[in-house]
């Protein structure tokens, strides 16, 4: 028997595709792919942590299946981008489901900025 290194998968195929095209094929999955599409769709931008994909991502913490509003809470927490707090302070307020508040919630703690504690105690003391 042939011992394989183990530093090469035997049951997958590495694909190289350019990040700017990747991300416009994630981008077009989260918005029209069914659910299970939009969730791991969701994963993938937030691994790829660029900014470009925060409207999108925003656009699904309003979707109608749960798991992608908590998918897409996770991935704007690994983006870190503090523009994105007044949209996720307005989730937090509005959405009904606790699983997607504790998404954001988490979210927030991912986006370290001072900025984000500001704005969420002013968040609080106005409600």
């Amino acid at each position: 028997m042939i011992e394989r290194p183990s530093t090469i998968p035997t049951d997958s195929v590495e694909i190289t595709v350019p990040k700017a095209e990747a991300i416009t094929a994630l981008c077009e999955l989260v918005s029209h792919g069914d659910e299970a599409d939009r969730c791991y769709a969701c994963h993938a931008l937030g691994v790829l942590g660029d900014d470009r994909t925060i409207a999108v991502l925003s656009d699904r913490l309003r979707d109608e299946d749960i798991d992608v509003c908590v998918d897409a809470a996770t991935a704007l927490g690994k983006i870190g981008d503090p523009d994105v707090v007044p949209t996720l302070l307005d989730s937090l307020t509005h959405d009904p489901s606790g699983e997607v508040k504790t998404a954001i919630i988490e979210a927030l703690g991912e986006i370290s900025s001072s900025d984000v504690v500001r704005t969420y105690a002013l968040t609080l003391l106005e409600n």
